[in-house]
Formats: structure tokens, C-alpha cells, sequence
């Protein structure tokens, strides 16, 4: 019993059971569900009461000695007195019974000494609590600085921030709060609105050795500044340490257990996948004039006469180091997503746009898609056929993966989207509840909304901690210089970021050839165009832009001459692609040609002019839609393929038809809506497609579409109805 007897103090200060009582008459201690989790919540331990209980009543079968524990107490309540009063004598007395036992008397009694414990205890417990007290007076005061001082200015909303006499808020330790030559820290000191800061070569020093020093000191929390506004997915992981690149080997492994069989058959088919991630050099360059950065001093200045004002203030460095890079966080934050990296020239005279700096994760995953992971043909989302969109993809997930843990990330359009699509579906039954955080029976697959991706509808299911971000060290897009230049003071910083996948899949097995299913990759992804709305420069005077490394292009402001485009190099087949002007001068124009076929001839790409084209078998492009600015936008029409023998009415209302290699009939327009119209145009006589008055069709006659007719219908749910045709 003696181990045990020590933590009686601990068990008397908070129940009052005699403990010595059940020691005298060995009776066992039985603890009710209510003292069970006092003694848990007192002890910070869940399962402590129990624990305790049971030991106590082993100890007590075991014959443990009444004696032993009170001298166990004893040998307590001398070491808790050394050096300090005796509290023998009244305390100890209040039940009548004397500290020690009478001069003869062997047997000391255990019912005194629980009083005594716990009078010590009840002692004890005031004096934390003054000390408490104390303790809260004395937190705004400063260490190890003599003349401590409260802040002057009787304006101020806390009259409770104090200083030093070296340092503003008695930070001794942070070089960058001291009073001499930081009139910032000075003014505040004095209850100032704005500070004698001259902003001159003297006062720039000063500021750079605070700044380097305070993020040095600082770093992790700087970095946490990434992490602010638009939020980085939870799921997501975080490297650092990485300089160029880092290269992440995946093993992807098949089926490799099968039922008992005499003969030796391995069946597991492996591969080493490597996934090569990049990590971009990204730099900050900043001008202020000195009156921008009186502005900013002043706004640091007037928080401390906010109604509101908290009393924890932040240092001046920091307050600058936040002002400076919370635009850089923001961008960086949507290009870790949407990024489109393009390479600035050395030459450049205009500075590059942020969404260029990195290639963001969308971009990253589709320069994999169908190469290393297989995608899920899908087509494209909408509002009618999200619920079944996503419910049906999980569903054809292997199962070995949709029972784990997943991540389905995606735009906060299409996340509303599914869940209000769901509430129409679902919504009348009487056990119907909303609940936004996961897939539909599916607790295991949780929705990832992600606000950068607005306006995409690319999405992506992925295990935990797969994907994620990748930095240099932790901070150093923090390590801020400034210099004085004449009038102005530029700020730079330079920083490395880029986003990581650590594991894909393998489209062929280990002989390069095989094709391997979905069961042999842990990301998937739809199969939608990505990205059209982020463009990266085409090169100055580029009368054959190439669209190898993105499919939207900006042009025009680079020309130093007019340009003829005459050739869209490197397009593949099926392909959109996209050019957008951006200048007024030295204009780019799109020429009709052999290589380029364009509906209503030449187009010249003035700012704000658009126009979309899809590639076709021969490295040709066809127009498939234009936009001057300033006007509504043309209806997209939808080239369908040669031979093709249906349309998808879930890319668009109007269809042209292809030169056809035979005979050709159109029988359907699959995913068509009720009440909608649609048209098909001809776009070849090459085997012109026809729509026989049967089937799904109702017309006045049979329709051949050659080149340059058009037949419109309207679907009643049942049949496509003749609306006009000519």
C-alpha cells in the first residue's frame, strides 16, 4: 500500500472519502461514475480513477498495512513542511484529535492526519491562487530592464502595454524593438500618431538589419502568413528543403495474393513510377516613395488608439514585413493552383504576371493525365447532372479504394452545386439531412472545396497528404531587403515555391506495353479542358506560337511589328486552343488559310479579342468559336469527329459535322434536355452526314447535312422535333 500512499494527498484533496477507513477495516474502495470523473478531469487523465481503484483494492486483498500507509503520510507531510511553518498544533486539532499520538501510543491515527492533508491541501491551493494573481499583474510587465514604464498617451484605448527604457514592449531580447534609431518605436513610446522617420539611407539600414533579424527569429511564423485568405487544403502536405527539383518514387503494385495451388505462380505486376516536381524561383520587387511608407508607419501607429485595440500589439517590423507580402501571399496562393509557368525573357521590359511565376497543381496533374494516371471519361459537369456525376464516378472507383480514406477536391461551385442537386433528389424523405462534408454513403470520401479553383470544372480524388506544397526553407520569402533610391525605396525578396505529388499510378505494367487499369493508381481525376482562362505570352513577333506547354495563349503586347499568324505549331488533335489579345499596337492577326480554316475569315487580336480553335488530325486547326471585345460572345459550336454517329449535348447546342471517311448517319444527341433546341451544321459534302425522319428524329424529310446547312430540333424528352432547317 505504500506506493499507493503517496497519491492519498491527490485523492483527499478532491473526494472526501476516508481512505484510512477502508485501510483499518479492509473494506474495498468502490468509486461511483460521478467521483470517477472528478478524479479523471482532476488528474488530466482519462482512466486514472479506475486505475487507482483497482490497484487499491489488489493492494488491500494482498494484505496491505494500515501502519505503512500512515508512515507513508507521515514521511508526506514532513517533507512537504521542510523549510517552511509547522502546521501542527491548531490546524490539526480542529477535530479534537493532537498532531502526533499521545507519548506510549504506538498506533498513530490515520483520520487526523487526513485532516491535516487535507487542511494543508486547502492551504496550498490559496496560495496558488494568489500567486495566480500575481502573476496576472505582473504579465505586462517587462524582464530584466529596470524603470519600467506604462506607454504615454492618454488617447490611447489600453492604457495596460508597457516598456522598458531600451525597449517598447519590454522586449529586451528583439533587437528590432529597441528605442534607439527607430523613431517607429519611438513615437509609440511617446503616444504619437506619426513618427520623425526621415526614411533616409540611415533609417533603411536600420530596417534591413530589424527585418533579416525578426524573420531569422521568427520564421515559422512568418511562413504561417501562407496560410491566410484563401486556405491551403488541410489535406495537403509540406516540404521544404528543396533547391531544383524533387524526384518521388511510387511503386505501384497489382493483385498479389491468389488462392492455395501446388505450383510456384507470382502474380504481382510492379512498377517504379518516378514523379519529377518542380520548384520555381519566385522574387518580389516593390516601389515605395517616402510618403507611401510615412502612410504605412502611420496606419502602424493609429492601431493603438483603435476603440477596439487589443493590448497585444505587434512589432513595427512585423507590421511592414505583412504590409509588404500579403499581395505576394494571395498570388501565391492562386498560382499554387491555376499557376501556368512561363519562362521570362532576360530581355523583358514589362514585368511578368504572377499567374506565371509556377506551375500550380491543376496544371501539374493534367501534364500527367492519360500519361502516367489513367483519367475517368466523364465528360463535362453541369447543374442538372452533378448529383449523378459524382456519385457514379465513386462508384466506379476499384473498391479497394473507395472504402479508404479519400479526398474529392474541387471548385465551391460544383461542391454547392452537388449538395443542392442532392437536396432536390433527396430532400423529401423524411430522414433526409444535409450534410456538405462527404460524398453521398460515402463518410470515407471527403469534399475538398477549393476557392482557387472557381471557374474549373476539373476535379480530383486523391488518398490523404498525397499532394501538397514544397518550399527552399521555411521564412526566406520573408528575408525582405530594402534600398533608397533617389526619391523611392525599393523592396525586393527572392524565394523558392512549388507543389508536390508524391504518388500517381501506371498506365502500362512492367513491360511497357500492357495496359493497366485503375486499380493500379492512387489519384483520378475527369477528363474536362482545364486552364482556358489562365494565359501565358506568346513570344514577340511569333507568326507560329506553339501551344506545346499551354493551350491559351496572350498576344500582341511583346510585337514590336503587326504579325500574321499563319500556324499553330505542336497542336494535337481535339485540342482548343485559345488566343487573346492584349494590344492596341503592333496587333497579331489570325490569317484563314490551309493550316488555320476559319469561319468568317481573318481575325485581327485587338485587346480583348478572343478566339477559339480546335486542333485537328494533320496539325490543322478549325475555328470553333470568336469574341470581339466589347461584344456579346458567339454561340461555341462543337466539332464533332469524323464518322461520328451521336453529338453530346452536355458540350453544347450546336454541332458541325466533319469530312467522313463512309456513309454516315446521326441517330442521337445523348444528354439532351427537355425543351431545348439544338442544331446540327454541316461541315463537310466529303460523306455528308445524314438524319433519317426515324428513330429519335421527327422531320419533314430526311436531312443531309453538306456543307453550309443546318437543321435545328427541339427535344420533348421522347424525340428531337423539326424546327427549321436550311
Amino acid at each position: 500500500m505504500k506506493k499507493l500512499a503517496k497519491m492519498f494527498p491527490f485523492i483527499f484533496a478532491f473526494l472526501d472519502i476516508k481512505l484510512e477507513d477502508n485501510v483499518k477495516n479492509n473494506e474495498e474502495l468502490e468509486l461511483s461514475d460521478e467521483q470517477k470523473s472528478k478524479l479523471d478531469a482532476a488528474a488530466k487523465i482519462e482512466g486514472f480513477a479506475e486505475k487507482f481503484m483497482k490497484e487499491f483494492n489488489t493492494e488491500l486483498k494482498a494484505g496491505g498495512d494500515n501502519a505503512e500507509a500512515i508512515a507513508a503520510i507521515e514521511a508526506y507531510m514532513q517533507s512537504s513542511n521542510e523549510g517552511g511553518e509547522n502546521e501542527e498544533g491548531a490546524e490539526a486539532n480542529e477535530d479534537g484529535e493532537g498532531a502526533q499520538a499521545e507519548e506510549g501510543n504506538t498506533e498513530k491515527s490515520a483520520s487526523s492526519m487526513v485532516k491535516r492533508l487535507l487542511s494543508r491541501t486547502a492551504k496550498l491551493e490559496g496560495t496558488v491562487k494568489q500567486l495566480t494573481e500575481d502573476n496576472e499583474k505582473l504579465a505586462g510587465l517587462p524582464e530584466g530592464d529596470e524603470g519600467v514604464e506604462k506607454i504615454k498617451a492618454g488617447a490611447m484605448n489600453n492604457n495596460k502595454i508597457a516598456h522598458s527604457k531600451t525597449h517598447l514592449f519590454g522586449k529586451n531580447e528583439a533587437s528590432w524593438n529597441a528605442f534607439e534609431g527607430r523613431p517607429w518605436n519611438q513615437a509609440v513610446k511617446e503616444g504619437k500618431l506619426s513618427a520623425d522617420t526621415s526614411w533616409g539611407p540611415a533609417d533603411i539600414s536600420r530596417i534591413n538589419e530589424d527585418l533579416g533579424a525578426y524573420a531569422r527569429k521568427n520564421a515559422e511564423d512568418i511562413f504561417s502568413l501562407l496560410m491566410d485568405g484563401l486556405e491551403i487544403p488541410s489535406h495537403w502536405g509540406l516540404v521544404s528543403g528543396i533547391t531544383d527539383e524533387a524526384i518521388m518514387l511510387q511503386i505501384v503494385t497489382g493483385d498479389i495474393t491468389q488462392g492455395f495451388k501446388s505450383q510456384w505462380l507470382p502474380k504481382n505486376n510492379q512498377r517504379f513510377e518516378p514523379i519529377k516536381n518542380k520548384i520555381f524561383d519566385i522574387q518580389i520587387d516593390a516601389t515605395w516613395t517616402v510618403t507611401q511608407l510615412k502612410a504605412i508607419e502611420r496606419s502602424y501607429l493609429q492601431q493603438y488608439f483603435a476603440k477596439t485595440s487589443s493590448p497585444f500589439k505587434e512589432d513595427f517590423v512585423a507590421f511592414l514585413m505583412k504590409e509588404l507580402i500579403r499581395k505576394a501571399r494571395k498570388e501565391d496562393k492562386i498560382a499554387l493552383f491555376k499557376g501556368v509557368y512561363y519562362e521570362t525573357p532576360e530581355n523583358a521590359t514589362t514585368p511578368g504576371r504572377f499567374i506565371n511565376k509556377m506551375d500550380g497543381m491543376v496544371k501539374t496533374l493534367v501534364s500527367y493525365r492519360d500519361k502516367v494516371y489513367k483519367s475517368h471519361k466523364l465528360g463535362k459537369p453541369t447543374d442538372e447532372n452533378i448529383y449523378d456525376y459524382i456519385n457514379n464516378w465513386v462508384k466506379s472507383l476499384p473498391y479497394d479504394v473507395r472504402v479508404q480514406p479519400l479526398v474529392l477536391e474541387l471548385s465551391d461551385y460544383w461542391h454547392k452545386a452537388y449538395h443542392n442537386a442532392r437536396e432536390r433528389a433527396k430532400g423529401t424523405n423524411n430522414d433526409y439531412q444535409r450534410n456538405e462534408s462527404y460524398v453521398e454513403q460515402y463518410s470515407n470520401i471527403v469534399f475538398s472545396p477549393v476557392a482557387q479553383l472557381e471557374g474549373q470544372d476539373f476535379m480530383y480524388i486523391y488518398f490523404d497528404q498525397n499532394l501538397g506544397v514544397m518550399i527552399n526553407k521555411p521564412g526566406e520569402e520573408s528575408m525582405i531587403t530594402m534600398e533608397k533610391r533617389k526619391r523611392n525605396i525599393d523592396a525586393y525578396a527572392d524565394y523558392k515555391l512549388g507543389v508536390f505529388v508524391k504518388a500517381l499510378g501506371a498506365t502500362k505494367g512492367n513491360d511497357g506495353k500492357t495496359p493497366m487499369g485503375y486499380d493500379h493508381q492512387v489519384l483520378f481525376s475527369n477528363d474536362v479542358e482545364v486552364l482556358q482562362d489562365v494565359y501565358v505570352p506568346a513570344a514577340a513577333n511569333d507568326a507560329t506560337p506553339s501551344v506545346q506547354d499551354h493551350n491559351a495563349l496572350i498576344i500582341g503586347s511583346a510585337n514590336t511589328a503587326p504579325v500574321n499568324i499563319t500556324k499553330i505549331d505542336d497542336v494535337e488533335e481535339g485540342q482548343y486552343v485559345y488566343l487573346f489579345g492584349d494590344s492596341e499596337t503592333n496587333k497579331s492577326t489570325v490569317k484563314s488559310n490551309a493550316d488555320i480554316l476559319l469561319d468568317g475569315g481573318d481575325f485581327v487580336l485587338g485587346t480583348g479579342d478572343l478566339i477559339k480553335l480546335r486542333g485537328l488530325a494533320d496539325g490543322k486547326v478549325i475555328e470553333i468559336s470568336r469574341t470581339a471585345a466589347g461584344t456579346e460572345e458567339e454561340i461555341e459550336k462543337v466539332l464533332l469527329a469524323a464518322d461520328a454517329t451521336t453529338a453530346d449535348a452536355s458540350e453544347g447546342n450546336v454541332f458541325v459535322t466533319s469530312a467522313n471517311t463512309q456513309a454516315t448517319a446521326l441517330t442521337d444527341i445523348e444528354n439532351a434536355l427537355a425543351g431545348e433546341k439544338y442544331t446540327i451544321e454541316g461541315g463537310s459534302s466529303t460523306n455528308a452526314t445524314t438524319v433519317a425522319n426515324a428513330g429519335k428524329f421527327f422531320l419533314t424529310a430526311a436531312m443531309t447535312l453538306n456543307e453550309g446547312s443546318f437543321l435545328t430540333v427541339e427535344f420533348n424528352g421522347t424525340k428531337f422535333v423539326e424546327f427549321a432547317r436550311g
